[in-house]
């Protein structure tokens, strides 16, 4: 019935790039197989935390002085762990675009089977393992680093909803996605998106201490929104439509993908591009405020 159906449950024997159709892969990436999946997550998981830690409690009292000359407004933005999420993501973006940046522009020029395909004897060809290597690592390092900000934000209270959802969407996909094997060249997109990130970051924290009309607050501000609309909503639409069009016509033969995971996945990419469009709403609000406040 689950064979008729597609409804097979996860196999951790074949899964996270393990299969023997897939052994050239196997041996470049840190996470082939389960166990090697859990013990990568718990290594990088011990540094993501380590991170986050020496930035509230060794890195934040350092500079503490120099921060209380530009109060924030509100109390919870003068918290060690308010600097510590920042300066974690901070580290973390710059991660991201280091492991994806170079790769995905590498697959962009790539066939579809390349890009979203199970790597096979074309994907495993001597141009292609360097990149796929590289983001799928990066993957697993954007999965640690979204745990580790899940149970710290809940933990120190400073999770807000937004965020909560974003960080269990992105996980599940990043689950789906190293399970089967597939999609680097869509990977390697949502790695980019952190590219935002760190404008972002400085815009967050430094709004409510230089205030609004700071012209670095401005500048990052202006800097972010074009960021995210390149690489979130331009980048990401038109790599999800890529997916989507090589699967439908069957230009990416994906065997050892049960549907309910596709669908899913797919799913999942529906969903982190409505995020964006109402995160982008939000954006496009500010800068009707900025321009009001310039005129």
């Amino acid at each position: 019935l689950a064979e008729r159906y597609s409804i097979s449950p996860l196999c951790a024997m074949d899964g996270w790039c393990s299969g023997n159709s897939w052994s050239c892969i196997c041996n470049e990436v840190w996470w082939c197989g389960w166990q090697n999946f859990v013990r990568s997550s718990c290594i990088l998981c011990l540094g993501w935390a380590s991170v986050y830690h020496a930035a509230a409690w060794f890195v934040y009292p350092f500079i503490k002085g120099w921060i209380a000359r530009y109060p924030s407004k509100y109390a919870n933005e003068e918290t060690c762990h308010w600097f510590a999420n920042h300066a974690q993501s901070t580290v973390h973006a710059f991660c991201a675009i280091y492991m994806a940046a170079e790769p995905t522009w590498q697959l962009a020029w790539a066939t579809p089977d390349v890009q979203f395909a199970p790597p096979s004897d074309m994907g495993c060809s001597v141009p292609w393992v360097g990149p796929i290597r590289s983001i799928a690592n990066g993957a697993l390092v954007f999965f640690c680093h979204l745990l580790v900000d899940l149970f710290a934000g809940l933990f120190y209270k400073c999770l807000t909803l937004d965020i909560l959802m974003h960080h269990l969407l992105f996980s599940v996909f990043v689950i789906m996605v190293t399970f089967n094997c597939f999609a680097a060249y869509l990977a390697g997109w949502f790695l980019l998106m952190e590219a935002s990130t760190i404008l972002l970051n400085y815009y967050s924290f430094f709004r409510n201490r230089f205030g609004y009309s700071d012209w670095s607050v401005k500048f990052c501000f202006k800097l972010f929104v074009s960021a995210f609309i390149g690489f979130r909503v331009i980048g990401g639409v038109a790599a999800g439509l890529q997916f989507f069009s090589a699967i439908r016509n069957g230009k990416v033969i994906t065997p050892g993908v049960v549907k309910w995971q596709l669908a899913l996945i797919c799913a999942g990419i529906v969903g982190v591009w409505v995020m964006n469009a109402v995160w982008l709403q939000g954006m496009m609000k500010k800068v009707k405020g900025f321009a009001s406040r310039k005129a």
